[in-house]
């Protein structure tokens, strides 16, 4: 199976047109939150996003660009796309766990409640917003990790395969591992993950992480893209 995960697109009319594109070669998009720029564009970009065919699994990023609430009630509209919020999606052998959210937040109580609901799972992929505490994804020059310590120990003790964040563009495209899981930002232009059937396991290409920031959608794209009757 072939994943296409972004991240952090902003409403952008450019990135999403790439997107669009790239889509069609990738059997599950994830989209790890930041659909909006401060609150504008969120249900236009969906609608682009629903007119790509392809089944999208999706978390909300953090205030003020958009909220769970935001996300919930729009998301009702399109086939195509699923909130996955504090949910667990399986496609195949494949389980993709979401939480939402967060922002620089450096712990959340929500979250360490909700994971002692579950256990260690093969196949597992978690998607989160904002990057967990002290790799890669999460440091920025003169500050240091800024990552959520609650999401590192949910890691820690869940061990996904794959983890999916974003939040902090400078580190878009940027890798690290705790233990065995592997983090990820994609950015907003997207990584692609091919994922054995038999045996999960994550093979990323080479992609162009970086997006022009420009463009910000302001009318309805695609005002003929199916919605949920």
């Amino acid at each position: 199976m072939k994943i296409l995960a972004f991240t952090d697109v902003h409403a952008n009319e450019t990135v999403l047109e790439v997107l669009k594109e790239r889509a069609q070669d990738a059997d599950l998009i994830i989209c790890a939150g930041d659909v909006a720029m401060f609150g504008s564009g969120l249900e236009e970009s969906f609608a682009e996003m629903n007119s790509w065919n392809k089944p999208i699994l999706l978390i909300h990023g953090n205030e003020p660009h958009e909220s769970q609430d935001q996300f919930e009630e729009l998301l009702a509209q399109f086939e195509n796309l699923e909130f996955i919020h504090g949910k667990e999606h399986t496609v195949g052998t494949v389980s993709v766990l979401g939480w939402g959210g967060g922002g620089f937040a450096k712990s959340d109580e929500e979250l360490a409640q909700f994971a002692k609901t579950l256990e260690p799972k093969a196949g597992r992929i978690f998607v989160v917003h904002g990057p967990p505490y002290n790799t890669t994804a999460d440091r920025l020059e003169g500050y240091g990790p800024t990552g959520c310590k609650t999401r590192r120990q949910v890691i820690e003790a869940l061990q996904p395969f794959l983890v999916l964040c974003g939040h902090i563009h400078e580190n878009f495209g940027k890798s690290d591992k705790i233990g065995k899981s592997l983090i990820l930002n994609p950015g907003p232009i997207g990584k692609y993950i091919e994922v054995n059937a038999k045996k999960p396991a994550e093979q990323l290409s080479e992609t162009r992480n970086q997006a022009p920031r420009k463009n910000t959608i302001k009318k309805k794209a695609n005002p003929a893209a199916r919605k949920k009757k």
